[in-house]
């Protein structure tokens, strides 16, 4: 949206007043105590939702405008208040435990945002990052199965609305072309608070785009859109001081009520089918009002590189590649099932066996029951485990020396990374141990029958070490010593256990640690094929391993790393050809 069409909106567009008919629905709306949020709620009453959920920050807030909206509309009883900050992750996700517990949710309307004039911290990022982008859509990932559950084969798609912003069009986002975008906004602690909203609105829109890409084959469908309400009086940029703050309190001559820009909201819950994707302006769906950066191909890069999707981790990247290679289900298991099970549904789209099912399942690897749980909602699911992936890993927060290393920090490597995988082990070998054992076919008739096939993530470390990483290295070569000593125990029953050690990987847990992150960009610029390996490279490894073409393999660890011998920052690799 250029200058020109902003000016013209804001002065010479008027919004058309809502008319659609909300009878039967529910609307969640979040940032709901005042200013947009406020008059949408008051404008969904008025046409006949059943009910009206808002999130608040403040309770007290909430209840005056609880007050307000049944004065004004003569509706009472049709309205629910719920805590929720969007600055702490722990109170994203207990709002959306408690919006799950709903009997139904149509429209969930995300609309809290910030603008603030200092930079903080919230959880890992600038707080404006944080609320605006970050909870936004880990709200909308943990209450996407809830939405899903609300669809009927009469009634209207549930729709996920994004209130977004014009002013997407300030900034290219430059940060996208490092190696991590948002470790770097972290570190700009310098950035004013125009740059760090602008920064967040255009990643709002970039998520949304990548959101509604990876949902668009799933059913039941889920209408996701996101929208500018244009320039408003609310109370969004108090505080904003300087010469930034001189202009947004002149541009208020110009600006829309809240009443007014509210009318954007409740149009972006009208749409359909028609509206998934879609970017809105004025009340209408208006791509052409998207920046040119949002459409070029520097866009696209940046929506796959930044939005909440993040670089798949070699578990993903496992799981996807055997829906891909036919498999009939695929268990995709994580510590937050909210961040898999969007996953798990898009692997139907890749999926090659018309029976194939996937499943997402929570599990903590250092919780012994847990792990049994997952392993038994499996086999309630498929009846037998052929192939078990465990990839579960935690990297050290900094290099420490060995004297100054905590009790606490080798504790949480070890738990994860070698506990995790023992407790993986020992479950999924009661299973495979018991279910029948199945042949394949080679180049010169049947192989020996196997039973399963288990691979264990390793590391590089498994071999090599470097200053300050006795707690991962330790764990990585201890992962390797449980790797062979399984095979062994398990050769004679068909069973066989093997490892799979890479060097740099292009991964979530890399790029978001900041030291690890700056040594990623040294070491892809000086490996022979000039840069570091994609996670998807590494899956095929593992899933060679796991095919019969690697029957006679067991008990090995094998480094699927290119070379001929690399001494960087203490660490000698030595590399091979596999």
């Amino acid at each position: 949206m250029s200058a020109l069409s902003f000016l013209y909106s804001q002065i010479f567009v008027r919004l058309p007043v809502p008319k659609h008919d909300f009878t039967g629905q529910t609307i969640v709306i979040t940032g709901g105590n005042a200013g947009l949020g406020l008059e949408a709620a008051r404008y969904f009453l008025n046409l006949n939702a059943s009910e009206i959920v808002l999130g608040v920050r403040s309770l007290a807030k909430g209840e005056n405008a609880i007050k307000d909206l049944e004065s004004s509309t003569g509706r009472s009883g049709q309205i629910r208040l719920f805590h929720v900050d969007m600055e702490s992750y722990a109170s994203v996700q207990e709002f959306a435990a408690a919006i799950s517990k709903l009997p139904k949710v149509d429209v969930l309307m995300l609309n809290a945002g910030k603008l603030e004039q200092k930079f903080y911290m919230a959880e890992e990022d600038e707080s404006t990052i944080t609320v605006n982008v970050v909870s936004t859509f880990l709200l909308a990932l943990l209450l996407l199965p809830k939405l899903r559950a609300s669809a009927t084969e009469k009634g209207p798609i549930p729709r996920l609305c994004i209130v977004a912003s014009d002013r997407h069009v300030m900034t290219n986002l430059p940060e996208w072309k490092t190696l991590n975008t948002f470790v770097t906004l972290r570190k700009q602690t310098k950035s004013g608070p125009d740059d760090r909203y602008y920064a967040s609105k255009l990643l709002q829109v970039l998520c949304m785009r990548a959101l509604a890409a990876d949902i668009a084959s799933t059913t039941p469908q889920v209408v996701v859109n996101a929208f500018t309400p244009g320039y408003c009086l609310t109370n969004l940029v108090d505080g904003v001081t300087g010469f930034w703050g001189l202009q947004l309190r002149i541009m208020k001559l110009i600006a829309r009520s809240a009443q007014e820009g509210s009318r954007t909201l409740v149009h972006a819950a009208t749409l359909g089918w028609e509206g998934h994707g879609k970017y809105l302006n004025d009340c209408k769906i208006d791509e052409g009002a998207l920046s040119k950066f949002v459409k070029s191909s520097n866009g696209a890069q940046a929506q796959k590189k930044d939005t909440y999707r993040g670089r798949s981790g070699i578990g993903l990247e496992c799981a996807l590649a055997f829906a891909a290679a036919g498999a009939a289900g695929v268990v995709f298991a994580d510590l937050d099932v909210s961040v898999v099970q969007n996953k798990a549904e898009k692997s139907r789209s890749i999926a090659k066996n018309p029976s194939y099912k996937p499943l997402a399942v929570a599990v903590d690897v250092t919780d012994k029951r847990q792990v049994e749980d997952m392993m038994a909602q499996t086999l309630m699911t498929f009846n037998r485990i052929d192939y078990n992936v465990n990839c579960a890993g935690v990297a050290m927060h900094k290099p420490v020396h060995f004297m100054d290393l905590t009790i606490q920090e080798w504790e949480r490597v070890s738990q994860v990374n070698v506990q995790g995988v023992l407790y993986c082990m020992q479950a999924i070998g009661k299973v495979m141990r018991t279910q029948e054992s199945f042949k394949t076919s080679g180049l010169h008739g049947p192989r020996a029958a196997q039973r399963g096939s288990i691979v264990n993530l390793g590391s590089i470390h498994s071999f090599q070490s470097a200053p300050g990483t006795a707690q991962y290295t330790t764990s990585k070569h201890a992962v390797v010593g449980l790797t062979k000593s399984c095979a062994l125990d398990f050769a004679k029953e068909g069973i066989r256990v093997n490892a799979v050690c890479p060097s740099w990987v292009n991964t979530p847990m890399i790029n978001s640690n900041e030291v690890l992150a700056e040594v990623h960009q040294v070491v892809g610029n000086v490996v022979p094929l000039g840069r570091i390996a994609e996670a998807e490279e590494v899956a095929d490894v593992i899933l060679f391993l796991c095919s019969p073409r690697a029957s006679y393999v067991t008990g090995a660890a094998w480094m699927p790393v290119v070379g001929s011998g690399v001494d960087l920052l203490g660490w000698k690799i030595e590399i091979e050809i596999t």
